[in-house]
């Protein structure tokens, strides 16, 4: 081979070269993520989305009705509830032949999982105050509660296991604050995540 050939293969080789690198560069840079979304944060791996429900007592009133209504139509023990300044809840029971307004109040409180527990009950029945220890068992042998309502008749309480009510489409609800006198409820609707 002569010098020219060899020069022209050399200068062939150290483009060819140059090129190889500058597309290695180029490929380098473009699957590199860009800055901003570097900078982007994961989303937290979750299975359920959290949105906040503000509510006033009266429509409330309207939702928990609906629910008890279809939770128990076919009982013949039927009740209302009533969110004012406290939780009232109404019936009629039948006493010698005549049917008796039954009346039952309660103090919600929040507890830290977000389920309610009803608390410190008063109990009438037509205009005579009773023990709340013989109602709340009466209560939990005849009413026909919904499975996530829990009596409790010895220590005078009502536990409501909000996170185990499931809505259509699996959503849950969670309470966050319950403030009756000032009409402050906010819940949190817990919406599945299915992943990927």
């Amino acid at each position: 081979m002569d010098k020219r050939t060899m020069k022209w293969k050399m200068l062939f080789f150290a483009l060819l070269g140059g090129n190889i690198v500058i597309i290695s560069i180029m490929l380098f840079f473009m699957l590199q993520p860009a800055d901003e979304i570097k900078k982007m944060k994961a989303l937290p791996n979750a299975n359920a989305a959290e949105l906040t429900v503000h509510s006033s007592k009266e429509q409330l009133n309207l939702i928990i009705n609906d629910y008890i209504k279809k939770k128990t139509k076919d009982h013949p023990l039927q009740y209302d509830v009533q969110l004012t300044d406290r939780v009232h809840l109404k019936s009629k029971i039948p006493l010698f032949g005549r049917e008796v307004d039954f009346l039952v109040t309660f103090e919600p409180q929040v507890v830290d999982n977000g389920d309610l527990k009803l608390v410190h009950p008063e109990m009438m029945l037509g205009e005579l105050r009773l023990p709340v220890h013989y109602i709340l068992k009466y209560l939990q042998k005849n009413a026909s509660l919904p499975e996530e309502v829990v009596i409790h008749p010895d220590e005078s309480f009502i536990y409501i296991h909000l996170n185990e009510i499931n809505l259509n489409n699996g959503y849950r609800i969670q309470a966050k604050k319950f403030d009756l006198a000032n009409d402050e409820i906010v819940l949190t609707l817990l919406v599945p995540i299915q992943s990927k």
